[in-house]
């Protein structure tokens, strides 16, 4: 009689233990339905916000083999589509010794980014961002810099300055063509020479002009040849259209040989020369004016 009670025992505790597991098998279950219910949520958010290194961490938990199929499918796809979106730096320094630096503290944000620079790309959302770099013994740089999204191993390069220094500040290089980076010295600013924007528009205008000189110039020697053969009795209103095209010519080389000329001079002028001469009021200009029978050109400015 014991040993059937025992046993009975026995078997309403196995059932129960059984139960038991049922029941927090299914409480996992809804657990992990309810968390892929809210990754495929704020993966959607922050894809949309530009976040797109949070929206992959997201991605990464819905696709996972316990959640529902139709959830699964959406952030498979998705997770390719966000990193193919996300761009990458790839970061570099030169010490004030000029040899590589690796001990670099970067920071994006105010947020640490990378504790040592290796070469390896690293993924940031696509912004506008603030570098901070850091490294013993030298000046810290800070550079503001758009990221593009989809731009993969975008190289940004910084040289440090010794500690101390009030002078030459730290210099940078970024690959991508960044206009807000300071660089070094070099180029137009290192030289002192600028290049005025008048020197290319006058450029412009006398191509412009040596090319109407070489069209109408064409097509005023073709009318005089159809002029040939209808002598004398050529009608007069052929003689006044080739006396306009013959002018039309001579004033589209004029303007282009004056455009050229002074494109040239702006170009080639000393650095403080050229300077003055760009300014709005003093830039010289070529206006061409229409007239009965012809037109009028003329240069204006201050040299």
């Amino acid at each position: 009689m014991q040993n059937r009670t025992s046993t009975r025992w026995t078997s309403i505790a196995a059932v129960a233990m059984g139960a038991s597991c049922l029941l927090c098998s299914h409480a996992a279950g809804a657990d992990d339905k309810q968390a892929c219910l809210d990754s495929y949520d704020k993966a959607q958010t922050y894809r949309r916000e530009g976040k797109l290194i949070e929206a992959h961490e997201q991605l990464l938990i819905c696709v996972r083999t316990v959640c529902p199929a139709i959830i699964k499918r959406d952030c498979t796809q998705w997770i390719g589509e966000v990193e193919e979106a996300t761009p990458s730096v790839v970061l570099s320094a030169r010490g004030p010794d000029g040899q590589d630096a690796v001990d670099v503290a970067v920071t994006v944000d105010g947020k640490p980014f990378v504790s040592q620079l290796d070469g390896k790309a690293v993924a940031i959302n696509p912004g506008v961002h603030q570098f901070h770099f850091e490294l013993e013994g030298a000046e810290p740089i800070d550079q503001r810099i758009v990221i593009t999204e989809a731009t993969k191993s975008r190289a940004i390069s910084v040289t440090f300055k010794a500690a101390g220094k009030t002078t030459d500040e730290g210099a940078s290089h970024d690959d991508g063509g960044n206009s807000d980076l300071q660089r070094g010295s070099g180029g137009d600013q290192g030289t002192g020479r600028h290049t005025p924007a008048m020197a290319y528009v006058l450029g412009g205008v006398g191509l412009v002009g040596v090319g109407g000189l070489a069209y109408f110039g064409l097509k005023f020697d073709g009318e005089l040849n159809d002029m040939d053969a209808c002598k004398p009795n050529c009608p007069q209103s052929d003689a006044d259209h080739a006396s306009k095209t013959r002018l039309f010519a001579l004033i589209s080389g004029g303007v282009g040989v004056v455009s050229l000329g002074v494109a040239t001079y702006l170009f080639l002028a000393p650095p403080g020369g050229a300077k003055a001469n760009v300014e709005t009021s003093r830039a010289p200009r070529v206006d061409v004016l229409p007239l009965e029978g012809g037109a009028l050109g003329m240069l204006r400015g201050q040299f």
